[in-house]
């Protein structure tokens, strides 16, 4: 009874977690073969890197103008359409016959995943209150992060029994999955533009939702959007280069592991993320985000730090516990920093705009990381990455405001 409850009074917050554990799922199943998929290829770490870059490229390009599709024909309507582009371009991976069919294929995916990911973050903030952003966001990004911890175990294995290219065809019949849900239970949460008295508090203007360029024009003039999209830039680049593509090939040239061992220690860094995710987006709404972003930053830092001197599969292990607390830690409540700082009536906007700073990580963090280890070994690249993670942090503490107050509800009031 408590279960159908909290159904009916989360009914969205529920569905779009559920979407998110299964494209997280499916995605998941990918990562930790995909440099494999691209290395049977016969290319270097730094081709490998332009496949991730090339995905983040089309990510970029897609989501500011995905945004403003939400505005104009719906949240819905827009996730269709990415589920359905997600579906061919993993059909299209599982049919590669090349690199470059791969890159291709890989490079629609991002167009798919912007389409997807900003029309479901939208609808999140579109429902998200003040006092339960954090718990919100932390149930939605934990939800991710739990498919995203059971695909690479998924994939792994699948690979290892039926080789790499089948990994992206049980990608694509999730993704069918996903389709059918979005179609028919997804409830449209696009309504008529409304103006919170939060701008004013959180230091922009009240910009008109239909004022898209005044909108992104005063976010990237705030000092608090800038802080928090650096700390975003971090974590990304370890999720996206440190995490998905560096370890893989750590693990299988430094520690000779197979598929399986490499998916299952992905798993273990997603899963403690998830457990950290649940109860940090809480906590952020207790103490502020502040007080959880940072600490975050350091744990992470120290993960990496720890990966870098990785020489048996324990140790691997144990920064991948790291990391995933670090990104637990810092994860949620970066995104909930960010929608405390976006105007109400801007959120399509803003998210595209932020999403967009932070899908930049996937063009130069695969690039730059793989070029740092075909340049000077595995190491190298951790401890650069280490390194941003420990300064931005720092910065981060010093120079942004703690702007969520948990006694303020302006909905309530308005």
């Amino acid at each position: 009874m408590k279960v159908v409850n909290y159904f009916r009074q989360n009914r969205t917050l529920v569905i779009l977690s559920g979407l998110m554990f299964l494209v997280a799922t499916g995605v998941g199943i990918a990562n930790p073969v995909l440099p494999q998929y691209a290395k049977s290829f016969g290319v270097n770490i730094t081709m490998i890197g332009l496949i991730i870059t090339a995905f983040g490229v089309t990510r970029i390009i897609a989501d500011i103008p995905a945004s403003r599709l939400t505005t104009r024909i719906g949240r819905r309507p827009v996730m269709i359409i990415g589920t359905i582009i997600i579906i061919v371009s993993a059909l299209g991976a599982g049919f590669s016959r090349n690199y470059w069919e791969l890159l291709v294929s890989w490079g629609i995916h991002g167009v798919g995943a912007s389409l997807f990911i900003v029309s479901a973050t939208i609808q999140l903030a579109d429902i998200a209150s003040t006092g339960n952003r954090g718990r919100m966001m932390g149930t939605f990004q934990g939800c991710q992060l739990a498919g995203s911890g059971v695909g690479p175990a998924l994939g792994g294995f699948v690979a290892q029994f039926w080789g790499y290219q089948s990994t992206f065809f049980v990608f694509a019949g999730v993704s069918v999955i996903c389709l059918f849900v979005v179609a028919f239970f997804i409830v449209e949460t696009r309504s008529k533009p409304q103006i919170s008295r939060e701008s004013g508090e959180r230091g922009l203007p009240a910009t008109p939702p239909t004022d898209a360029r005044a909108g992104i024009r005063a976010l990237l003039s705030n000092i608090n959007f800038l802080m928090i999209s650096a700390v975003t830039l971090g974590i990304f680049i370890m999720r996206i280069a440190s995490l998905n593509q560096i370890l893989p090939l750590l693990g299988l040239v430094r520690l000779g592991l197979t598929p399986g061992q490499i998916g299952t220690a992905m798993t273990i860094t997603v899963f403690s993320q998830f457990a950290t995710t649940l109860i940090c987006g809480r906590l952020s709404d207790r103490f502020g985000r502040k007080a959880i972003i940072t600490p975050g930053c350091m744990v992470a830092a120290l993960s990496l730090l720890l990966l870098s001197q990785s020489y048996t599969y324990g140790m691997l292990i144990l920064s991948c516990v790291g990391m995933g607390i670090g990104t637990g830690m810092a994860g949620s409540s970066s995104l909930a920093y960010v929608v405390d700082i976006i105007p109400r009536g801007n959120h399509d906007a803003g998210m595209g705009l932020y999403r967009a700073v932070a899908d930049s990580s996937f063009v130069y963090g695969p690039l730059l990381l793989g070029w740092m280890a075909d340049a000077g070994g595995f190491g190298l690249p951790l401890l650069f990455n280490c390194l941003l993670l420990f300064v931005v942090g720092i910065v981060f503490q010093i120079f942004a405001r703690n702007l969520m107050k948990t006694k303020i509800s302006d909905e309530a009031g308005a």
